[in-house]
């Protein structure tokens, strides 16, 4: 079945289109974009606002994480709004570090709240256009809303970086180039850094996900 996006999108991958995804840089990345498979039908339920989707989300990551690694006391999962229950494992917080879900080792004891190693941020916006922006000159830019998130990842140093969002019938190859371009032109970026996206699309019912590595 022919796609219904706007001219091509070379860079991306329909999930519908995939088996099981392994041909991303690591493990993580590709077990990220299986699991999140599992929950597209709960993604486009009828009954599912914004906030019920980013939860779903933070849900379906928080269960991948502790039942596929040995998560050592010292590992921190920062994620804000899932159901109490989730929170009597202490290694999970009820806050968020500056993104939507991070997932970090700190150290012990008196060196707590001291990252060591960040294995995977995450950021989720489901708003095309950013409000703030309106009556600014910022107000102009296309996918302000996503593209004001996705600075975040760009500044920090997890092993991968994920960015979440939801589209239209835009053409994602704007998008992408946009990411790439950017990507390539942050000079405090470390070599082999890791990006993956993952775009919702209402009318296909189905997301789109791609990766960038500098």
């Amino acid at each position: 079945m022919k796609s219904e996006m706007h001219n091509k999108i070379d860079n991306w991958h329909n999930i519908k289109n995939e088996n099981n995804v392994d041909n991303l840089k690591s493990k993580l990345a590709n077990d990220i974009i299986n699991s999140i498979r599992e929950i597209v039908g709960d993604y486009f339920s009828k009954s599912k606002n914004k906030s019920d989707k980013t939860k779903l989300i933070k849900n379906n990551l928080v269960k991948y994480i502790t039942s596929n690694f040995e998560v050592k006391p010292e590992y921190k999962i920062y994620v804000n709004g899932l159901d109490a229950s989730i929170y009597e494992n202490n290694r999970i917080r009820n806050a968020e570090l500056n993104f939507d879900l991070l997932w970090c080792e700190e150290g012990n004891n008196i060196n707590q709240y001291a990252i060591l190693n960040t294995p995977l941020a995450v950021e989720c916006e489901w708003s095309v256009k950013r409000k703030r922006d309106r009556d600014t000159f910022y107000g102009k830019i296309p996918f302000s809303g996503i593209k004001f998130d996705f600075q975040k990842l760009l500044l920090c140093n997890a092993e991968l970086r994920l960015m979440i969002f939801n589209i239209q019938n835009v053409d994602l190859e704007v998008l992408y180039e946009y990411f790439e371009t950017t990507i390539k032109n942050y000079k405090n970026l470390e070599n082999r850094a890791q990006f993956v996206f993952i775009a919702f699309n209402n009318k296909e019912k189905t997301f789109y996900f791609t990766e960038i590595i500098k």
